[in-house]
């Protein structure tokens, strides 16, 4: 439900789910993401932070769908000895690799 309110207690975490329909061609562009809170300013823009970015063609193009899981399922990927990040990416659609 857009415009729905609702509750984040501190330190935890809510699921937000974005969806478009885009009826012609769009240029690449990052959307910002801002959240109206009863009791703080909303958070500062940083871009590839929370901000989306998004495309449309004309024609079939592959998707990029990033892909998340850590064993813990906590989001957090631990390396021992490093100070190492880690990320994964697949296409799908026209055009993919198998």
């Amino acid at each position: 439900m857009p415009d729905t309110p609702v509750n984040m207690p501190m330190g935890r975490s809510q699921i937000f789910m974005f969806a478009f329909t885009p009826t012609a061609p769009v240029d690449p562009i990052d959307m910002p993401v801002s959240f109206r809170c009863a009791n703080t300013d909303p958070a500062e823009i940083h871009p590839g932070v929370n901000t989306l970015l998004i495309s449309a063609c004309a024609t079939p193009v592959p998707d990029m769908v990033a892909m998340v899981a850590t064993l813990g399922n906590h989001g957090i990927v631990n390396i021992p000895g490093t100070r190492a990040a880690t990320t994964s990416a697949r296409r799908s659609g026209p055009g993919a690799f198998p």
